[in-house]
């Protein structure tokens, strides 16, 4: 897990669709409607690091599902998809199964985790008592400096740190977005995998 602080600012309106921000600077105009923080103290290095760590254990773990395969008999009157369809649903919701089909009645179905293949993180935001959370796919080509960037879109630039995220900032809960106007407010923001 990675945290760092940001703080609150008078113009910060958090009605941007599509992306959320953090930014070292300390100023702010009405135009960054993305913006959820300012005067962000992360570190690039550690940030980075956390990024590695993050990617390393969902590759490890992409590695041990890999190696989870069986080789199942159906009955004749099932079929391979409502065979497979039926045991996937007493699975981990974050699996899916990928069959080879041997004939028509032996195949072999490996598990594979959606979130390995993705690298998901949980961005929590964090002030007051007042929390709330973003899921995003990590872009391991992030390398900014100055700037934390979400999407819920698909468009990396060395300043997105995720892309395909479930939120933006016109999404964060109104109650967290009206504090985050203070200019003394301090705001925790943690990011973890998932």
């Amino acid at each position: 897990m990675y945290s760092f602080t940001a703080y609150g600012h008078k113009n910060i309106l958090a009605t941007h669709k599509t992306t959320i921000e953090f930014t070292k600077d300390r100023e702010l105009s009405l135009r960054g409607n993305c913006i959820l923080g300012v005067n962000a103290d992360f570190n690039l290095i550690e940030l980075k690091k956390s990024m590695k760590t993050i990617i390393n254990e969902n590759m490890s773990e992409t590695q041990s599902l890999k190696n989870r395969k069986a080789i199942f008999e159906k009955p004749e009157t099932q079929s391979v998809s409502q065979f497979v369809s039926e045991h996937a649903q007493k699975s981990v919701s974050n699996q899916r199964f990928v069959t080879d089909t041997k004939n028509a009645k032996h195949f072999s179905v490996s598990m594979i985790s959606d979130k390995s293949i993705k690298n998901k993180i949980k961005m929590i935001i964090n002030l007051d008592g007042i929390s709330d959370e973003i899921i995003a796919e990590l872009n391991p080509d992030f390398d900014d400096d100055k700037e934390i960037v979400i999407r819920m879109g698909e468009f990396k630039s060395k300043r997105t740190l995720g892309i395909r995220a479930d939120k933006a900032a016109a999404h964060i809960k109104r109650e967290l977005a009206e504090k985050l106007k203070n200019p003394e407010q301090k705001i925790m923001v943690s990011i973890t995998n998932i």
